[in-house]
């Protein structure tokens, strides 16, 4: 009874940061991990990935292999061979934006827009086909009860009074509340009193302290403190990139052909290592070599370094760790991680 299975369990993460769950509806990734390695809360044992990138993208690098590595059955749909499909029992084609037909939500203003499908294969199913034949094939086939993609973008417009081929004549968007702006002035904020709350009654709720109290990261109060002189940032935004993305776009590997280790001008010059030199650097998850780049004196501050995930060659979450993570949203210290820098 696989419907009635699915309603006995709930998603992983979600009893460990239920403000995380209540707000995205999701699983919980991270700790996916430590379902597959050490089967809690329960037994994950296979794995569906839609583009997704977790070898670059999550903490860990090397616990998110051996995971992944130790399912009965993983499966990647996607349309690159990234770090992460690699690992895959079974790789199957994701359709692209040109293949598909989407409503796409827009928040300033509040509109809907239909991308036009261009191309479509045989042999590449979009999200919409290959997860309802999935779930008819193991009797959940209620829960997609749409024929095709257009049925459900029907749906999902319905409460707007619009048709599809309405909204598909309307290549800028249909705007259906325009932004309104100081607009507590009338209504007030969206929350319980009306007022802005510096002390949350949602988060009292959920069992968690109704005021935020700022306190340290774990890596910036730790027994391993004393170890390293540096703290890392990972996770600065490379215009041209969004995580993995583009980074196989030719123009963008021209511009930005590696990624560097980014170092104020003094910590450099007291390691004795000049812009595009190669060192080591190394946590308490692991190391990797990388290209140093010598920022100016006020990019970046003295003692604290920067290297910007996505790449696959030098994969920086080999340095980051998931064994502290946030007590609400379960997300990672991942702009405070301490290791040492040696030039080689």
């Amino acid at each position: 009874d696989v419907q009635g299975k699915m309603e006995k369990v709930k998603p992983i993460g979600a009893e460990e940061y239920p403000v995380f769950y209540d707000q995205r509806r999701e699983g919980h990734s991270i700790t996916a991990m430590d379902a597959m390695l050490e089967g809690r809360p329960y037994p994950l044992r296979g794995l569906i990935l839609t583009g997704a990138n977790p070898m670059l993208t999550n903490p860990n690098a090397d616990k998110v292999e051996k995971a992944l590595k130790s399912l009965d059955l993983f499966v990647v749909r996607d349309l690159f061979m990234t770090d992460t499909a690699r690992l895959a029992d079974y790789i199957l084609p994701g359709a692209s934006f040109l293949e598909k037909s989407e409503v796409i939500r827009g928040g300033i203003p509040q509109s809907i827009s239909l991308t036009k499908k261009v191309l479509e294969f045989d042999s590449c199913q979009n999200e919409y086909q290959f997860w309802s034949c999935l779930a008819d094939k193991v009797g959940i086939g209620q829960y997609f009860p749409w024929k095709n993609e257009d049925e459900l973008n029907r749906w999902v417009i319905e409460p707007l009074g619009l048709e599809l081929e309405e909204l598909a004549q309307k290549p800028e968007g249909y705007i259906y509340k325009a932004y309104n702006y100081e607009k507590f002035y009338e209504n007030g904020f969206d929350t319980p009193s009306g007022k802005v709350e510096f002390s949350s009654d949602y988060l009292g709720e959920y069992g968690y302290e109704k005021l935020p109290v700022y306190r340290p990261a774990h890596y910036l109060s730790g027994k391993d403190k004393g170890r390293y002189k540096f703290v890392l940032i990972t996770g600065a935004r490379q215009a041209r990139f969004n995580h993995s993305c583009y980074h196989n776009i030719p123009r963008f590997k021209k511009a930005v052909p590696w990624p560097v280790m980014e170092i104020h001008p003094e910590d450099a010059a007291s390691l004795q290592i000049a812009d595009g030199e190669l060192v080591e650097v190394t946590s308490a998850k692991g190391s990797l070599k990388i290209r140093v780049s010598i920022a100016g004196q006020d990019q970046i501050q003295q003692g604290f370094l920067q290297i910007t995930h996505g790449f696959d060659k030098v994969n920086v979450n080999r340095l980051t760790s998931d064994d502290v993570l946030d007590p609400i949203s379960g997300f990672p210290a991942m702009k405070s991680v301490f290791v040492n820098v040696t030039k080689i």
